[in-house]
Order: structure tokens, then sequence, then C-alpha cells
């Protein structure tokens, strides 16, 4: 999957504040590179739907004080070789998020 546009869940309160993007293992995080990347907005709809995420019920949830609703979240994603971080044999390492909205 080349990264360029891409889109990533998101938990945010009622004042629309983000609290948290949730990984591929359904744990709340505070980077987004460590989130679940999804090619699009209806990719990652699916994502929360199938995995109850919307609800405040689910079992995901409770962990985050003020949550109040999940949504996709657009992101810009690169591959940055000027980052310090950035190792040509892992450019996972140098990838940055930017965009979100």
């Amino acid at each position: 999957m080349p990264l360029d546009q891409r889109y990533v869940v998101a938990a945010f309160n009622a004042e629309e504040d983000r609290l948290a993007f949730v990984s591929a293992t359904l744990e709340w995080v505070q980077s987004a590179r460590k989130a679940a990347v999804f090619q699009s907005q209806m990719d990652a709809n699916y994502f929360i739907k199938k995995n109850s995420l919307a609800e405040s019920t689910a079992a995901q949830t409770p962990e985050l004080s003020g949550f109040d609703h999940v949504r996709p979240v657009y992101v810009r994603v690169e591959i940055k070789i000027t980052s310090p971080e950035y190792d040509p044999d892992n450019p996972d390492r140098g990838i940055s998020f930017s965009g979100m909205g």
C-alpha cells in the first residue's frame, strides 16, 4: 500500500478534542504512528462498525476518560528520509503524519 492520503480512527470528546487513536489490535494509543491506517474512509468506517467502536459501551472505550464518539480522521502519510529516525531497511521508522483533520 503506497503511503499518501489515508485515514486513522480516533476517539473524541464532546468538545471535539482528540483523545486517542485506535491500533490494529484495538488498543487506544496516543501516537498516530501506532494507529491502524486505512486506505479509505469507507474502510475506516467499516472497522469502526465491525468492532463496535462507536458505542460507548464497547470494551475498549471505558479506559478513555471523556470519550464521546469515534470517527475516521484524514491524514497525509509521508516517508521523511531526512528524519533522524529514518532507516532505509525499515522505512516505517521515518513516517510522518500531517494534515490531521
